[in-house]
């Protein structure tokens, strides 16, 4: 009955070992080898849910024996083993280098333009995006601003922090770039 089974679900089983390994001579290895414990462990009669259910253990078990093998001899230096998961392509690796270097940039001009602002606008920008999130009535209060006042000094910030990356090239609004102007 399990080997009905294991070759029912031989697909399933597959799809377990190759979360942890991507390489088939490896997905393979761990199936001869589960294949093996089962024919020697599993000879107790079981109905067939506890019998998947048991080749399922017996295959996640032996997929962990074996990436843990492979760990401890990469750690103690023997012999050498594909990685797991294929390493990035050098141009996946310049394009995520570039995309780090452009976001830091970016975001050095935007402190920069938050330094630059008048004070009653840092303020209210600190209120809206600071790290303490407040209620709005209660900033207001404690302000002893309305609503409406804090809003529009927040727009206007934001607005001038806009219209200085768009100066510098950094920022297009999003109909400019649809061409919806």
């Amino acid at each position: 009955m399990l080997e009905r089974l294991w070759k029912e679900n031989e697909k399933t089983l597959r799809s377990i070992i190759s979360t942890v390994f991507r390489d088939d001579a490896l997905i393979d290895d761990v199936m001869q080898e589960a294949y093996l414990r089962i024919l020697r462990f599993g000879s107790q009669s079981r109905s067939s849910g506890e019998g998947y259910r048991f080749i399922r253990k017996v295959v996640w078990s032996t997929t962990v024996d074996l990436y843990r093998r492979r760990r401890s001899k990469k750690e103690n230096g023997f012999g050498s083993y594909p990685p797991l998961a294929p390493p990035p392509s050098p141009l996946t690796t310049l394009v995520r280098m570039e995309e780090s270097r452009l976001r830091k940039l970016v975001w050095s001009e935007i402190d920069q333009a938050i330094k630059e602002l008048p004070p009653k606008l840092q303020v209210a920008l600190d209120c809206y995006y600071g790290p303490e999130i407040q209620p709005i009535q209660d900033v207001c209060l404690e302000l002893g601003l309305s609503y409406s006042t804090l809003r529009s000094r927040m727009l206007s910030a934001l607005e001038r922090i806009r219209r200085r990356l768009k100066k510098k090239g950094i920022f297009e609004p999003y109909q400019e770039l649809r061409g919806w102007t």
